[in-house]
């Protein structure tokens, strides 16, 4: 007898009839070459096999285009039949048997959800299954029409059903695979054979299993040989995806089959039903090992491929929340500083009226004061902003945290609630450390606040202790920190500052450090978010250790100073006094016109620029008449440090000083005097000084090279 397959539901329902009557016909046509090739093995019966090709074909073509094909395996099955000269009504129950065969097994794919492409474990697995099934179908039919029909004995009913369901599971584990991976398997054609390593893994099966089973080498290699290619199936399996897989195994099956049906390879000595027995077992492990593990990597890969897309994912997120937050700390930070900024503004706007209606000297002069301590107050939010963004330049001297602290003690304790102890503890033989003492000064009184908010309502009193210490921090230690150092790990002063108040949670330490976050009712002011940004331009490094009602400890890791970075102290001046005539270059009218009447205020005759074009016009004029220039950094059109270069181009003994609102600019020269705005009369003469005895001393370096 002869056996068929069946399929799975087709991805195009809606073809017309005139295609679907093409594709009936050519299902019926490869349904009956295929069966006379494995015909070729019938031992038992003239139309029992153990290797049924067909049967894997017709399932394939169910898959691919629906249960309509059925017809066509009808057809085919029992042309295939009645060719054996099986009688006509034996040849329309055997087509029936089979054609229920493809239908069971396409009900049970659909049922089970099965993907073709074979990407997944379950798929390999259902469909493995779901032929062992239907396989049944086709046998219990078919030995039951040949023993009614008296084509066979009852004694011979076992082993030719047996033969009947292994040939049809056979052709099915191998064909059903074979066509439904080539058609819309993964990877793409393209992909596979551009792959040098594809081409290896065919010339080693073409070649070994034409070896093995078209060569009559004998021997132990022709034994050896099929267990060899077992191991290229690994391979295929392991490297090639499902549509390798199935192709490196059905050309081994393919070629098995051929070789054993002439009477070659290692099978063809035994009798023909070990024969037949052992290439059975031979190509169902060929069908299935290479499937199986093409399944599993391709499953590893995808699972893998999902971890890594979550992973983007949460990091996407992880990035979207950030940006949230650094929004929403912007937004604080903007209503924080404009708060203190309006208070400021407040008293300059309101002691400006007083100075018109003040009735004395006295009262004008505490006006003009009050005005100057406003200024002062906003130029030192500013250097707090700056601090936290980390722009700001340390003057770096060497300071000693220790008398820093105590010099400091009663402004220190007025920072403190009365009923908060302080307590000073400083270690012995704590070296210096190299940084800028107003800013270190304002990292301790930030820190002191903090600690003062950390006694409740309930709970007022308790102790605030200051200590230092010399520390050795590991490299471990540093990327712990809350802003990990770059620094190499070694020896750091360490500034501790250590109150048993009402702590914090995680969530409030994740937030300690955001610009106006506070626990109670406002923020006031960048608080700790300013000390972050001290530390991080000292190139130091925070860490911070708390528990709900137990208290906090802060760690503020600092650099030791060495001699090369040590500033001496500058002489105080001792005369406010400008002379020559000198060049104010600021596209602000308010900044030009004040910079201009302090100079003019100082003894200095006075020429304003309002741009950078203007300026090299002005210098080209009156070089010979000029002394001196004050130029801003920023300006529409030609900056401060292009106007600079074309000046130094042509005259490189002009003393000029660079102005501007931010802390510092490292691109300027030594020639060149650096003033932070807003600054005082004082600190202008000191500019032009500086200027002056830098452009002399770069003369006489130049005379004696």
């Amino acid at each position: 007898m002869y056996n068929s397959g069946m399929a799975f539901p087709a991805p195009v329902q809606q073809d017309p009839w005139s295609k679907v009557a093409v594709r009936i016909a050519v299902v019926a046509v490869a349904y009956i070459i295929t069966g006379r090739l494995g015909l070729a093995l019938a031992d038992v019966q003239a139309n029992v096999t153990l290797i049924w090709p067909p049967t894997g074909l017709s399932i394939a073509a169910l898959v691919l285009f629906g249960p309509r094909l059925a017809i066509g395996v009808a057809i085919g099955a029992f042309s295939l039949n009645a060719s054996m000269h099986s009688p006509l009504p034996a040849s329309a129950a055997i087509a029936l048997g089979n054609t229920l065969e493809a239908l069971t097994a396409w009900a049970l794919l659909k049922q089970f959800k099965f993907d073709a492409s074979l990407s997944r474990m379950r798929d390999v697995l259902f469909l493995l299954l779901s032929v062992l099934i239907a396989a049944c179908v086709s046998a219990l039919g078919g030995v039951a029409t040949l023993l009614q029909s008296g084509l066979i004995e009852s004694s011979a009913l076992a082993p030719v059903g047996l033969r009947w369901w292994a040939g049809n599971a056979a052709g099915g584990v191998i064909l059903t695979p074979l066509v439904t991976v080539a058609a819309i398997g993964a990877p793409n054609w393209r992909a596979l054979y551009s792959r040098f390593e594809s081409w290896i893994v065919l010339a080693f099966l073409v070649g070994g299993s034409s070896l093995a089973f078209l060569i009559d080498i004998g021997g132990f290699l022709a034994s050896a040989l099929p267990l060899g290619l077992l191991v290229v199936l690994v391979w295929a399996g392991l490297r090639l995806g499902p549509r390798g897989a199935v192709i490196a195994g059905s050309i081994s099956s393919i070629i098995a089959v051929i070789g054993t049906g002439q009477g070659l390879g290692p099978f063809a000595d035994a009798q023909m039903s070990s024969r037949v027995l052992t290439l059975w077992a031979y190509v169902m492990t060929n069908g299935a090992l290479a499937l199986v593990l093409a399944a599993a990597v391709a499953e590893r890969e995808a699972a893998l491929k999902k971890v890594l897309a979550a992973e983007r994912e949460s990091r996407a997120l992880e990035k979207q929340m950030q940006h949230v937050q650094r929004l929403e700390s912007l937004g604080v930070l903007a209503g924080g500083v404009a708060h203190d900024f309006n208070n400021l503004l407040t008293a300059v706007r309101g002691n400006a009226y007083l100075v018109t209606v003040a009735k004395t000297d006295e009262e004008r002069d505490e006006c003009v004061q009050q005005i100057d301590l406003a200024a002062i107050r906003a130029s030192e939010l500013c250097q707090q902003l700056l601090a936290y963004s980390g722009k700001t330049r340390p003057q770096v001297e060497c300071v000693n945290l220790e008398q820093m602290t105590r010099e400091m003690r009663m402004l220190l304790r007025t920072s403190l609630d009365k009923s908060v102890t302080l307590e000073l503890d400083f270690g012995e033989s704590v070296p210096h450390v190299a940084g800028d003492s107003a800013l270190l000064q304002q990292i301790l009184l930030n820190l002191l606040m903090n600690a003062s908010e950390a006694f409740s309502e309930a709970s007022k009193s308790g102790t605030v202790s200051v200590s230092t210490e010399l520390m050795t921090c590991s490299r471990d230690y540093l990327d712990s920190t809350f802003l990990p150092s770059d620094a190499p790990a070694g020896d750091y002063v360490a500034l501790i500052v250590e109150d048993d108040g009402c702590g914090m949670s995680e969530e409030t330490l994740q937030r300690v450090f955001d610009p106006f976050f506070s626990t109670k009712f406002a923020g006031r002011g960048l608080g700790l978010a300013a000390v972050v940004g001290v530390v991080r331009t000292h190139g130091g490094a925070i860490k911070v250790t708390s528990e709900v009602s137990k208290g906090t400890r802060f760690v503020v890791l600092l650099p030791r100073a060495s001699s090369s970075e040590v500033v001496p102290a500058k002489a105080a001046l001792t005369k406010l006094a400008i002379s020559g005539r000198w060049l104010v270059v600021d596209d602000e009218d308010d900044v030009r016109i004040t910079t201009a009447s302090t100079l003019r205020s100082l003894g200095a005759d006075v020429v304003e620029a309002r741009d950078g074009a203007e300026a090299e016009s002005i210098v080209n004029q009156e070089r010979a008449n000029l002394d001196g220039m004050l130029i801003d950094l920023t300006m529409p059109g030609t900056s401060g440090l292009d106007v600079i270069a074309s000046v130094r181009a042509t005259w490189p003994a002009l003393p000029v000083i660079l102005m501007s609102g931010y802390p510092s600019v490292s691109t300027i020269g030594d020639d060149t005097v650096f003033l932070a705005k807003p600054f005082s009369a004082s600190e202008v003469v000191e500019a032009v000084n500086s200027a002056t005895d830098a452009v002399r001393h770069a003369r006489v370096s130049s005379k004696v090279g």
